[in-house]
This record gives C-alpha cells, structure tokens and sequence, in this order.
C-alpha cells in the first residue's frame, strides 16, 4: 500500500483514503472512534505532495487543546502548518489593521448586567421590580435573591447566544415590538446598547467580536490571506458567526474546504453551536460532497448496534452505516445499587486501573469522595468533557430520573427559547452527550442505577436493548 497513506503507525482504511483524494468541498461525517484526526492528518499530507506549500493550509478547531493536539500530532509526523482556533484566527485578522485591542471575557457582561440593574432598583419605582415577578421579595432583597442572579445570567446567556448566531439588537427589537409582555425585551434593549457603546468607547472586544469584527474587516478589504485550503475539525459544534469567517476567507481566497466532524456528538448548543450548519452542509459550500467514515476502532459491534439505533430516535441526525471488527455480546452492565459507593468500589475492581467515570454534572462524583477517602482519586470526567477521550472500561454514575440527573431536566429560560425556533425530539442534546458517554468505550460500560430511581435513557437501554445487557445486583 502506498507510504503517502500510512499515518501514525497504521495505514489508512478506504474509506478514509476516499475523502482524502477527494477534490471537492468535503463534508467528511463520522462516528465514535472512526479515526477523524487520522484522516485530517492524511489530508494535509496528501496536500503537500500535490505541491500545496505549508503555508497554504490552514487547520482550525474549536478549543485550545483539541488546536494544540492537531498541531503537535503534524509536528511528529513533520508538517508544520497554521493550527488555529475561530477565536485566535479571527484575533490575527484584527490585528493586521489594530494595535492595542483590549480583549474581555464574559465577566465584563455580567459586571454591564449588574450595573445596570443596581441602577434600576436604585433609582427606579416599584412597579419595575414587580414588572420581573419578584412580588415575594421585599424591595431591598431582590438583588442578593437566588432567582434574580439565574435571571441575570440568563440576560448574559442571550446576549453572548445572539452575537454568536450573527444576531444584534434588530433582532431584540423584533421581539419586543411582538411581544405582550415586553420588559424582558425592553432591558436586553439597553442592555445590549449599553454593552456595545461600552465596547467600543474602551477600543474592547469580545469573544465573538473575535470573529464577527476579524469577519467584516475580510469582506470591507477583500483580505487576501493566502490559505488555499482549510481543515476545520469538530465541525458539529461550529457556529453562525464560524461559517461567516470560513466563507470569506473562502471567497476572497478561492480556497477549498474539509470539515470532519460527526452530528451524533453535537453537545454545546448552549454555547452557540448549531448542528443545522452541519445538516445542510451542501446548502453552505458550492461544488461539494459529503463522505463517510464507516470503520470505528474503538467500539464493538453490539455497542456501536445499541448506540447507533439509541441516537437516531433524534429527528435531525444523518444516518449512519458503521463497522467493527470487535465484538461483545453484552458490553453494558447495568448495576441496581442500593448502596452506590460500595458498588463502585465493587466495580473499580472488576475494571482495574484502565477505566474513566463519567456523569452528567460536575457535582456527580463529589458523593463518593466525601464518603470515602480511599476512593477520592478516581478518574472523573463529565460527559461534555469526555468527548474525544476513550477507555478500557467506562463507568456511568448518577443515572436518575430528576432535573440534575441524566437527561438533565433543566430548561431554557423564555427569554433563551427565543433563539432556537426548531421543534427538537424530547432531550435530544441530552441524548447526544449520552451517547458520547456510551461510546467513549473500548469494552464495557458499567452503569450504576438507583433501582427506585432509574433514569428514562435507563428505562430505555432496558427495554429495547435487554439481550445486549447484563443485569447485576
């Protein structure tokens, strides 16, 4: 086979070897354990030897590590490249045409937001607290209350949704004329003003203005940035305001694209991504093809089965075909605990030292190491933070039918409804991060289950999938 596709110590499959001979714009779609960075890697390889120059490709990913891997992985194999994120990509644009830009994080919104409301409750009359439904807090309470700092976060978790969806105050405004009960909409108004005229009178930006402001200096100059061709990986969680970027350089470039990512792993919506962009890819980039990746080398056949059919209960997802030369006939293991921290004592000795724990929220592992000291260096993670991670063995904790539980039952605020107008399958980004859980596995999946208490994901591997499982007591 040819030298040009072996990458890392193992020979490109066909179906990767596709998508990297590919000439078009290339959505390449993968699963779970399909060797996404692998391919990336051939990619740019292949490139190379076709007579692109280094300095004509250009990587990007959405976090600083996920950006830092990719660039040292090129390193090992002798390829030096730009390897960017969105935000670092666009703050390199700025600075082409501004010196001295100060940058601030979202604790400068949430100081905007509390100024403006210690302006409110000072200086204005009754009826504009009552307006915020605080009638059971007297009037001097209701800035230290529980639910006015949740409904200020709330205003800074729109405000930060809608510059990230390319949106501004118009769209504010829209609603606000529409709406019967409009002050709400009335503070984000000026909120929103406020913030703004503050950023730009402190020559300040943002995080999103990373993008939006590196986006509109590309498009007001024609900029010429030399990029022939762009990777951009984990491009299930990219953004309005992410493909602005990417098209303009694209069109002031006549550069050509390859986006990896994989739709059933979609999992920060609350953070701006949008899988819609993943969706309709080809509605996005001219003269362009989607591809698959089909082999997995992480998963077995029975779970890859169990996890493919679980996901695709959502409405909007591709459908896949996926392979794998493992096999476990029954790889979850379902544990009815009455007594969860000797159960996982039972179980940290079934697995050994090769084994990750996961749940749904940070808090879930502080139960066990506050019972007990002996087990309080255990290999935890969340489930938004184990994707891209993969073990021998993984353990799910603090499967439970309530609003902290897995699905989380927490819903948007009202006021965050506004910004998303498709009708979703019930917890369908619940049962995204769920299957990223189920398939960070190389083997077998430990679920620990409160028998008085099971979660619906629970109830629902029980009773569709009960030949693949193993039931312990």
């Amino acid at each position: 086979m040819d030298k040009l596709f072996y990458i890392d110590g193992y020979y490109l499959d066909k179906y990767q070897i596709e998508c990297v001979k590919c000439d078009k714009n290339l959505l390449v779609v993968a699963g779970a354990g399909c060797g996404k960075t692998s391919t990336i890697l051939g990619k740019v390889k292949y490139l190379l030897s076709l007579g692109y120059k280094e300095n004509e490709i250009l990587c990007i990913s959405l976090t600083n590590e996920a950006t830092n891997g990719l660039r040292n992985k090129l390193k090992n194999i002798g390829i030096n490249i730009d390897c960017y994120t969105f935000h670092k990509l666009g703050l390199n644009i700025i600075n082409m045409f501004y010196k001295n830009i100060n940058i601030v994080d979202n604790k400068y919104l949430e100081y905007i937001v509390d100024e403006y409301f210690l302006s409110v409750v000072k200086y204005s009359c009754r009826k504009y607290l009552l307006m915020l439904e605080f009638k059971n807090f007297k009037y001097n309470e209701i800035i230290n209350s529980k639910e006015f700092i949740l409904y200020k976060r709330n205003l800074v978790t729109f405000i930060n949704l809608l510059k990230n969806k390319g949106l501004d105050i118009n769209f504010i405004y829209k609603i606000y004329i529409n709406k019967f009960i409009k002050y709400n909409y009335l503070f984000l108004l000026e909120i929103y003003d406020i913030y703004e005229n503050e950023l730009n009178s402190n020559n300040s930006i943002d995080l999103n203005d990373m993008i939006i402001k590196a986006t509109e200096l590309i498009n007001k100059y024609k900029l010429k940035l030399n990029y022939k061709y762009i990777i951009i990986d984990e491009f299930q969680d990219s953004s309005k305001i992410r493909l602005n970027l990417i098209k303009s350089i694209m069109k002031y470039n006549n550069s050509k694209i390859m986006c990896v990512g994989d739709d059933y792993q979609s999992i920060y919506r609350f953070a701006g991504s949008d899988i819609e962009l993943f969706l309709n890819f080809k509605e996005n980039f001219l003269n362009s093809e989607i591809m698959y990746l089909k082999n997995t080398y992480r998963n077995s056949k029975e779970l890859l089965y169990i996890s493919n059919k679980f996901i695709c209960k959502n409405k909007f997802q591709f459908k896949k075909e996926l392979f794998s030369n493992k096999s476990n006939s029954k790889p979850i293991k379902i544990f009815f605990s009455n007594n969860y921290v000797d159960d996982l004592k039972k179980i940290l000795k079934l697995v050994g030292t090769d084994y990750m724990i996961i749940g749904r929220n940070n808090k879930d592992i502080s139960y066990y190491v506050d019972k007990y000291e002996d087990i309080n260096k255990l290999n935890y993670f969340t489930a938004h933070k184990s994707k891209g991670l993969e073990s021998e063995n993984i353990i799910l904790i603090n499967l439970i039918d309530d609003i902290m539980g897995f699905p989380s039952k927490i819903k948007n605020d009202k006021i965050i409804d506004n910004l998303f107008d498709k009708e979703l399958y019930k917890f369908d980004e619940e049962r995204r991060l769920f299957y990223v859980a189920l398939t960070r596995t190389k083997n077998n999946i430990f679920i620990l289950v409160n028998k008085n208490n099971i979660s619906c994901f629970v109830k629902e591997l029980l009773k569709d999938y009960k030949n693949y499982i193993d039931l312990l007591y």
